[in-house]
């Protein structure tokens, strides 16, 4: 055992205390900062203020595991960014104009690398922060110098913190990602327990589970192999088996009911074996995980179809309970596969399972909202360049770095650069007290340490982690240095200075794209509307045989981000005050987002199954005969027909086109099962589409269109 081991062991035992999650964030992030001071003090370092902010960046993530390889990672985003700062000053030292077009351009495309990376982004906001600290008003004496000086308190700042997370009350990875998966498995056992329980019972669950999937993929995102024993592509593929699981799970939910599950009853024989190995594979897979016991995984399930009673029901009733049929072995599947999984980790072998042919890749390209705030990004540079050439305010260049790097915050986030104001205000009112009354009394490095804690803890631990580092500012600007310099002016200056990034930030929350959640809401909903056509349009392609290439790339891009497109309009929809917008009911509201998440799986459903079938002649017989009630028609917007009307005719024609088909084409059993499920997915998505269209009228979206300041 080496010494660092022996450290770490005696300081978990020290401070094995009862202490909850939030305060021992706060303590290790608050104990980070007054480490970065107390160090700093007794080295006679004066470049102070870089380490702290670079503590306070990192903060933003919250209490999230911390590594060795995520510290070294960040060390190395410092270092590019520093090298990349100092060359652009190197290449064009007297030409201002294209140093500053080549840096903008720079830092914009940085981050939007941060804001489409699905892991840890600050790596991405120190390299900025680095880059463009090289900059000091376009003065170059001394910039080696410098910029070697703050390069090292960054790294300084990124090996205090990583430190101090790694031997406090470390969260580690692997049990993190593990306990979120079991937590996550025992979500989806209670929900497939009440499958046939009221729709709003099953809502809640629905919404847990939700919730706990993304918090699993934010865990398997940021683990690494030294933490989790697992590499990138097994992290990957066992969290999209757990999201295929979840699936299953909320469309089995969906269409359940007591009705439901005694016709399955009457019509395969063995449906009541699949039920109860799909509640042992649950059982098994969350003691395996519990005691590490080897999961005995049951074959694959067969529905096998009582033919008498199949043949009393009717082709539309036949269609229902295929698709049910179809979810369950589905859900049984996926789980044989997650048990077989878990059986590979717990073994004493190297872990070796199948990995799945497409991994999750750690950015989200082409995502239009990060598109659009790296132009504000760009935007905010350029203004605040301005701003600091015509009145160089004070803090001159660094109120341009402060702008750029905290635009990532602001912009296309709920968080309200108004808020952010509100709370730097706060911490002026407290850092001013301080600053009178508090630090001129203070004679010992323990006292300063001590109030630099306290200061530190009660912003951590009382405000959200991604906009702390705002309340944190006072400490910034109460600049405590070993020899300290009392001066109001100063003081005020530096006030200021921060009042004007901000200012500059909530301008362009506002222009030139409106954050206002009624606007990103209706955005939303017009692409997510246009995305939903073209992969229903792709589908019936497949039918059809006519597609062009534009229409294949946007079917391609909706399947790639129609779900985290639903997610987004349900953030910004019920970010809506709708105390501006009376005639809009919040249930109504609730509906429609919750029908548009619903029929985004179907439609991602609707894709996985008709890529798994091909030349099926009754999907293509049918297809083309009744094209006006099964193809991209029968989802006009402008089609005023009721539901029951709607439904009707298709059973009416179902009928028909089963009386009139060949024997040797109803022969094939595959064919035909094939068909329902494909029936009975577009049976769903017209039904879902039909709620969605009746949850919202044309006129509760005309309303959200009015202006309001």
């Amino acid at each position: 055992m080496t010494s660092l081991s022996k450290l770490s062991i005696v300081l978990n035992q020290l401070l094995a205390i009862h202490i909850s999650q939030k305060a021992k964030y706060a303590i290790k992030s608050a104990l980070s900062l007054a480490l970065v001071y107390l160090i700093s003090f007794y080295q006679g370092w004066s470049n102070i203020s870089t380490a702290a902010i670079t503590v306070m960046i990192i903060a933003i993530n919250g209490p999230v595991y911390e590594s060795v390889t995520k510290g070294i990672y960040r060390v190395i985003g410092t270092i590019i960014g520093a090298i990349i700062g100092i060359a652009l000053i190197a290449i064009f030292p007297q030409e201002r104009a294209i140093y500053l077009i080549v840096l903008s351009i720079f830092a914009t495309f940085i981050l939007y690398l941060a804001r489409a990376y699905r892991g840890d982004y600050t790596i991405f906001m120190l390299s900025v922060v680095t880059m463009m600290g090289m900059f000091q008003n376009g003065k170059v004496d001394n910039l080696l110098i410098m910029a070697i000086d703050k390069t090292l308190m960054t790294i300084f700042g990124i090996v205090i913190y990583s430190i101090v997370a790694i031997f406090i009350w470390p969260v580690r990875s692997k049990n993190n990602t593990v306990e979120l998966a079991k937590s996550l498995l025992a979500m989806q056992k209670n929900l497939f327990l009440k499958g046939d329980a009221s729709y709003e019972q099953k809502e809640e669950l629905i919404k847990e589970i939700e919730s706990q999937e993304s918090l699993l993929q934010r865990s398997t995102t940021l683990a690494s192999i030294e933490n989790s024993g697992l590499t990138k592509a097994q992290r990957d593929t066992i969290f999209q088996t757990l999201k295929q699981v979840n699936i299953e799970l909320i469309l089995f939910a969906y269409t359940q009911s007591k009705e439901s599950l005694e016709r399955q009853r009457s019509c395969v024989k063995n449906i009541d074996i699949a039920y109860r190995e799909i509640e042992e594979l649950f059982d098994s897979i969350d003691s395996a995980i519990e005691s590490s016991k080897t999961i005995k995984i049951p074959k694959k399930f067969k529905a096998d179809f009582d033919i008498e009673s199949l043949e009393a029901l009717s082709h539309f009733e036949r269609a229902t309970l295929s698709s049910k049929i179809y979810i369950i072995q589905k859900l049984h599947e996926q789980l044989r596969i997650v048990a077989n999984q878990f059986n590979s980790i717990i073994s004493p072998y190297p872990t070796n399972f199948k990995l799945n042919k497409t991994t999750i890749s750690s950015f989200n390209w082409f995502d239009i909202e990060d598109i659009k705030g790296s132009i504000v990004t760009f935007l905010v540079f350029w203004s605040a360049t301005f701003f600091w050439i015509y009145f160089n305010p004070p803090g001159g260049f660094y109120i341009v770095s402060m702008s750029v790097v905290f635009s990532l915050i602001t912009a296309f986030t709920p968080i309200k650069p108004s808020i952010l104001i509100i709370i730097y205000t706060i911490s002026f009112v407290i850092a001013t007290l301080a600053y009178l009354f508090i630090l001129p009394n203070i004679y010992h490095t323990w006292a300063i340490m001590l109030f630099i804690f306290a200061y530190s803890f009660i912003a951590f631990y009382l405000i959200d982690a991604q906009i702390t580092i705002f309340f944190l500012m006072g400490l910034i600007i109460m600049n405590i240095s070993n020899v300290m310099y009392y001066d109001f002016s100063i003081y005020l200056s530096m006030l200021m200075m921060f009042y004007i990034f901000l200012s500059i930030l909530l301008f362009f929350y506002y222009i030139p794209f409106s954050t206002k959640p009624e606007v990103l809401f209706l955005s939303l909903k017009d692409r997510f509307c246009n995305l939903s056509f073209a992969i229903i349009k792709k589908s019936d392609s497949y039918i059809t045989n006519r597609s062009s290439l534009f229409l294949k790339l946007k079917a391609l891009y909706g399947e790639k981000h129609l779900s985290s497109l639903s997610k987004k309009m349900k953030l910004w929809g019920e970010s809506i005050d709708l105390k501006y917008f009376d005639s809009i009911q919040k249930e109504k509201l609730d509906i429609f987002l919750k029908s548009c998440e619903e029929f985004a799986y179907m439609l991602l459903l609707m894709q996985s199954f008709q890529k798994s079938i091909s030349n099926n002649r009754l999907i293509e017989g049918f297809c083309k005969r009744y094209q006006n009630c099964i193809n991209i028609e029968a989802f006009d917007i402008n089609n005023k027909e009721e539901l029951e009307d709607i439904l009707k005719k298709l059973e009416n024609d179902l009928e028909e086109f089963f009386t009139n088909m060949k024997d040797e084409v109803m022969a094939n059993r595959e064919e035909v099962i094939d068909f329902y499920l494909f029936f009975e997915i577009r049976k769903n998505l017209l039904t879902l589409f039909l709620r969605i269209r009746t949850s919202l009228s044309r006129e509760d979206f005309q309303t959200l269109q009015k202006y309001r300041f």
